[in-house]
């Protein structure tokens, strides 16, 4: 279920791509998915951030739905939705494995050590 919808929010990009310049649309879509979030939360009471913190907010806001998903959205003006997705999924543990490299004394999620060393070891290829 979660690899459906996974894979047609990326042909829904494809789609409203035909119509919609692509950062407009992507723009769009976050503040429209904040909006909802916000409202979400708010009726169940959620406290929100102070501003000490808006910051640090804003900067991951920019580099994880500005540069991550802008280049995706931009990118799939030539790239085809099911190779976007896929290469989407791929790029998760081992961003998660380097990123934990980086970071002196803190253990990496178990998924990215399997992921890191599973392909290699499982697929049993030849020279």
């Amino acid at each position: 279920m979660v690899c459906v919808v996974w894979g047609t929010t990326y042909l829904a990009i494809r789609i409203s791509l035909e119509t919609i310049p692509p950062l407009l649309m992507a723009g769009l879509r976050w503040i429209i998915a904040g909006t909802l979030l916000i409202g979400f939360l708010k009726a169940r009471g959620a406290q929100f951030p102070g501003p000490r913190s808006w910051p640090a907010l804003g900067a991951l806001g920019i580099l994880l739905i500005g540069f991550g998903n802008g280049c995706i959205v931009w990118a799939e003006q030539t790239v085809p939705s099911g190779l976007t997705a896929v290469l989407a999924a791929t790029l998760g543990p081992p961003a998660t494995e380097s990123s934990s490299k980086t970071r002196p004394g803190k253990k990496s999620p178990p998924l990215a050590n399997t992921w890191a060393t599973k392909p290699t070891t499982s697929l049993n290829i030849k020279a």
